[in-house]
């Protein structure tokens, strides 16, 4: 009688495991950067932001990640925001979150919200990709030498006004 105890006790266990979601979002540390948590995330980890975050950030080639912006913006002072060597997913669980650039640029460098490079794959599903510069300036959303998976919600402006 205690053995059925025991085993009905481990295959309620086993069941509710199996309801849960296999990754979990890696949540960001306070003042932990966005480029540390990506480089320690496992491969196909998903990090969600926890607040605004203002730097450029890579996704190394091999390496498989979703971007959940949850409701916030990730901006930069460099020519792009994200650059993607390996498989990016962008989300936004929350609603309102932004990809932001807004430069002075000149017609020979454009300024950009996400490279995607040649051994890159990107997937949006959700969010915003804001990229706006000066009238001599070229505006690029995406800048894509890869694949792009898919793009199923979200928005992209690349703006340059004249």
């Amino acid at each position: 009688m205690q053995f059925k105890r025991v085993l009905a006790s481990f295959l309620s266990a086993a069941m509710l495991c199996s309801a849960m979601p296999a990754a979990l979002p890696a949540l960001a540390a306070d003042g932990e950067s966005l480029a540390d948590q990506i480089a320690a995330a496992a491969d196909g980890a998903t990090i969600q932001l926890d607040g605004n975050y203002t730097e450029a950030v890579t996704i190394p080639e091999g390496k498989s990640i979703t971007l959940d912006l949850n409701g916030h913006t990730l901006t930069s002072e460099d020519t792009y925001v994200i650059r993607n060597s390996g498989e990016l997913t962008i989300t936004d669980s929350a609603g309102g979150g932004r990809i932001e650039r807004t430069a002075e640029g000149d017609e020979n460098d454009g300024v950009r919200g996400v490279i995607n490079e040649a051994t890159g794959v990107l997937t949006v599903e959700g969010g915003t990709i804001d990229v706006t510069t000066t009238p001599k300036g070229v505006a690029i959303g995406i800048d894509n030498m890869g694949r792009i998976a898919e793009i199923s919600g979200g928005d992209i402006i690349a703006q340059t006004p004249g």
